[in-house]
């Protein structure tokens, strides 16, 4: 199910705008094929799930989809409670042959802010034949040369199901109106595979001319998957904190109404 626009999420305190857990469309998002590439909605992925899959036989063409901010309705982390803007979705590589170690062109997904600041997570084999998973800015940024989120195997240049994630990792971007870092984390179930801190230029993130965007590489044929696709806006920790401290004075004040009583914090 897809939910553009606002939402709020009591769990999270956050302000949803958009969500899908790809069951039944890629709502909102524009995807571009080439000869060899198909993208589209199957239940092929990991474990039997429902997910948005791409896959790319030729490797000499590449398929990409993107969703664009403009479908979220107005926001702007300018806006007090909106000031932190966060990207979750879960990635999964079930195959993955590359041309050559340190190519480029991997399978990778995508987050412009604005049209000239991009941060790309990729996952292909490296220079010394690893297969990392990566991050870093631009549209396609080196294996092995950008910063490894974390090493998931060696690389087989025989069988290309061998060169895989071992199923959905969690890639999770954190970005704070005008700060000149991005958190990347990379998650498998409970369990942290790596973090890491992106240099950007400083902006504000607005529903105007920034995108998500799912790429399989012109450098490799592959086969993956993106499930549970979710942009938030986060209040900053302070005023939320406030707010609910607030909130307990406010009640404890008026419900027993007499003075110098504990705040007790649950």
């Amino acid at each position: 199910m897809a939910i553009a626009g606002f939402g709020v999420s009591s769990a999270r305190a956050a302000t949803v705008l958009y969500s899908n857990d790809f069951s039944t469309a890629a709502t909102g998002f524009n995807p571009t094929t080439n000869t060899g590439v198909t993208i589209g909605i199957d239940s092929t992925g990991p474990g039997g799930s429902s997910a948005y899959h791409f896959s790319d036989t030729d490797s000499s063409n590449f398929g990409s989809s993107s969703l664009g901010f403009g479908s979220f309705g107005a926001f702007s982390t300018a806006t007090a409670g909106q000031n932190t803007f966060q990207v979750s979705a879960d990635f999964a590589v079930a195959s993955l042959f590359n041309d050559a170690a340190g190519a480029i062109a991997t399978p990778r997904f995508q987050l412009t802010l604005t049209g000239s600041t991009q941060i790309s997570v990729g996952f292909g084999q490296d220079s010394s034949g690893k297969l990392d998973l990566y991050v870093g800015t631009g549209n396609a940024p080196t294996p092995g040369v950008a910063t490894t989120l974390a090493t998931l195997g060696t690389y087989d240049s025989t069988t290309a199901a061998n060169n895989n994630t071992g199923g959905y990792v969690n890639l999770l971007f954190t970005y704070t109106n005008q700060q000149s870092l991005i958190t990347v984390t990379a998650s498998s179930g409970s369990t942290v595979l790596g973090t890491t801190t992106v240099p950007i230029t400083a902006t504000t993130v607005t529903n105007s001319g920034g995108t998500v965007g799912i790429t399989t590489g012109s450098a490799t044929t592959s086969s993956f998957y993106v499930d549970n696709l979710q942009v938030s806006l986060v209040p900053e920790p302070a005023t939320s904190g406030m707010f609910a401290l607030s909130a307990c004075w406010l009640l404890g004040r008026g419900r027993f109404g007499r003075r110098n009583r504990r705040l007790t914090r649950p």
